[in-house]
């Protein structure tokens, strides 16, 4: 008997228990009414913005609205953006992670914003790059042979003139990174100096500067090639689908002046008795043509003597293979006072003839002389409307060749598998060791993607001893409820002046309705310096409102207001005193909110509101807000009381 009534007892206790659980977490349940509101904060996650722009609603929103794109950015950058924002992409997500919530519901979502960067930074990232080319360099020095610039011949001088033919139809702000060899000493000796030090990776079409690769017959091209971070080229007839292979690698035009000399480097690898050979050739009648297919006419028709002889090749055993090593040097004597192209023609065949070529460190040059060193340099220049000139508008390291070695990296760009994020707060560390907290350095690079080397620009802040990057990435808490079974973007929000002194926020909206008072009270009373009407004589506090933003609340004591204005408030008891400026205080902030919030905009399905919270001051010291007031947002950057809404908190 005594088992059962207890038994009784705690079912009963269960069953009051539960329906204060229902009703708390379930209204409406122990009627039959379940509602789910939801009234809760929420911060998205990495998975969320995945989430986000794989969401099917989303995606038919961003196709209409051209943003794609854009809504495809918010789960790579983990972030909305300006082209695709919270408040259209945000509800469809909602949806599909509470899709019980009834209306009512409301939740304010935290997330990360991506803002826009800075404008300089806009402009660095859309430079192109330029790589000053053989052919500038002989353009500027009117002589062939020349790779680089130097005191007697300065990049300044060249390269307005160079990029102008570039960049025809240039537009005034347009920056380019520009890459040129610059003399370490003055020796102008010419010749030919190509280390091939071009590839990251194989390119089956080997692009050189100042160079041809032609293909008289078949479809395999030089390839360039990279081992060990040195760049050759090679080619070979191996798996030729078209069978018979000959190529020419065709070298930029040299003049010939006394005691040059040619040399390279070369290898044969997986050597066949059948062939697949090296033939080095030189022509002073080639015609050259930016044009391939006029290019390999004038090739098929130039004279060419063949000097392979002059060489020493070595040759593996059959089926192995020998690294690079120098071929020998053959005197170009008989070629003094003429322009020379060299020809690296590879021929073979698919069908046994299969050996592979490699060629590296084609040189032609005196070899007694002290040949010309130079150091790449890359640099900014803009166009000013009507020349290009050296880049001013911002001061911008731009990282060298040799700062990429320093840090292990043996090509002068970043890329994917070398992310500029990893390094350069460490390269920024060492380079600026005395950077003071605050500091802020703007870093050009070069980046290579998809076989194109384009420019990019970061900008860093020294942050708590760390190099921080400027991500223009903000964090945002926005309101979203929903109505009508729909989720909308509520951006109600509710401001706090808190009476704390020297708050620059704070004072911001007190300042901005004291200025209101005074141009549009005092001024048209005929007021021609402050302290003549309601506004005070500092500028920062008047008696028509109260406001002050010197101390950050609202003064509506009758004895300061008639101190300040008398005239205004002669014959008024001090209630209708400060009932007269409570009131006037609703239209001025108001007027306020006006002036600090030009992007409120209504939204529709929801009634936006602005709720101002004061501390209002009668002559007892206050130190939290004493009362609200609330506006509702009827057009853009418009404001309207909501009628009795100034209450007491």
């Amino acid at each position: 008997m005594k088992k059962s009534l207890l038994t009784i007892v705690a079912a009963a206790s269960l069953m009051f228990a539960s329906c204060d659980y229902n009703e708390h977490n379930f209204p409406g349940l122990d009627n039959g009414n379940i509602t789910d509101v939801k009234v809760m904060n929420y911060t998205m996650t990495a998975d969320d913005y995945a989430t986000v722009s794989s969401n099917s609603t989303n995606k038919s929103i961003a196709n209409v609205n051209g943003q794609s794109a854009a809504l495809a950015t918010v789960k790579t950058q983990q972030a909305f953006s300006v082209d695709a924002p919270a408040s259209i992409y945000a509800p469809a997500f909602l949806d599909a992670k509470w899709p019980t919530a009834d209306d009512g519901s409301s939740i304010k979502l935290t997330y990360n914003m991506q803002q826009a960067l800075p404008a300089y930074l806009q402009t660095l990232n859309a430079g192109n790059v330029y790589t000053v080319s053989n052919a500038d360099y002989e353009a500027a020095w009117g002589k062939s042979g020349v790779k680089y610039f130097s005191a007697n011949q300065t990049p300044e001088e060249s390269l307005p003139s160079i990029l102008s033919g570039e960049y025809p139809n240039a537009v005034k702000g347009d920056v380019v990174m520009v890459s040129y060899n610059m003399a370490d000493e003055e020796l102008t000796i010419g010749g030919l100096d190509e280390q091939f030090e071009y590839f990251s990776s194989t390119v089956y079409h080997a692009q050189v500067d100042g160079w041809f690769n032609i293909a008289l017959t078949g479809t395999y091209y030089w390839q360039g090639r990279t081992y060990n971070s040195n760049g050759y080229l090679q080619n070979s007839a191996y798996n030729h689908p078209d069978g018979a292979l000959d190529v020419y690698m065709i070298s930029p035009a040299v003049d010939i002046v006394s005691g040059m000399v040619l040399s390279f480097d070369m290898a044969y690898r997986y050597y066949a008795t059948e062939g697949g050979r090296i033939a080095v050739l030189i022509s002073t009648d080639l015609v050259e043509s930016s044009d391939d297919s006029i290019m390999t006419n004038n090739v098929r028709n130039a004279t060419w003597t063949d000097v392979t002889s002059q060489f020493s090749f070595a040759i593996p055993a059959v089926g192995s293979s020998n690294n690079l090593a120098s071929a020998g040097s053959y005197n170009l004597a008989s070629y003094v006072g003429q322009r020379i192209h060299v020809a690296f023609r590879y021929y073979g065949d698919a069908n046994g003839a299969t050996t592979t070529a490699q060629i590296d460190n084609v040189q032609i040059k005196n070899p007694t002389s002290e040949a010309t060193t130079s150091t790449p340099v890359n640099a900014l220049y803009a166009f000013n409307g009507t020349t290009w000139a050296p880049y001013t508008e911002k001061t911008v390291h731009v990282l060298q060749k040799s700062e990429f070695n320093e840090m292990g990296i043996n090509y002068d760009n970043f890329s994917a598998s070398l992310s500029a994020d990893h390094y350069l707060p460490i390269y920024l560390s060492n380079a600026y060791p005395y950077a003071t907290e605050g500091t802020t350095v703007i870093v050009a690079y070069k980046y290579y993607a998809n076989s194109v080397t384009s420019m990019a620009a970061d900008e860093y802040v020294l942050t708590a001893g760390t190099w921080v990057k400027n991500t223009a990435l903000e964090v945002v808490t926005d309101q979203f409820v929903k109505n009508n079974g729909v989720w909308v973007f509520d951006p109600s929000v509710v401001i706090t002046l808190s009476p704390i002194r020297n708050d620059a926020t704070i004072m911001a909206y007190y300042q901005a309705a004291v200025d209101w008072v005074w141009e549009n009270v005092d001024v048209p009373a005929g007021c021609t310096s402050k302290g003549q009407g309601y506004v005070t004589s500092y500028g920062n506090n008047d008696y028509y409102s109260g406001c002050s933003a010197y101390y950050n609340n609202v003064d509506i004591r009758p004895a300061k207001a008639r101190e300040q204005i008398a005239s205004a408030y002669e014959g008024m008891t001090d209630d209708e005193v400060t009932a007269l400026m409570e009131e006037r205080l609703l239209e001025v902030m108001g007027h306020a909110l006006e002036a600090l919030h030009p992007d409120a905009v209504p939204v529709d399905g929801v009634e936006v509101t602005y709720t101002v919270k004061v501390a209002i001051y009668r002559g007892s010291t206050v130190s939290s807000c004493t009362h609200q007031m609330i506006y509702k947002v009827v057009g853009p950057g418009q404001f309207e009381y909501v009628p009795d809404s100034f209450q007491e908190i």
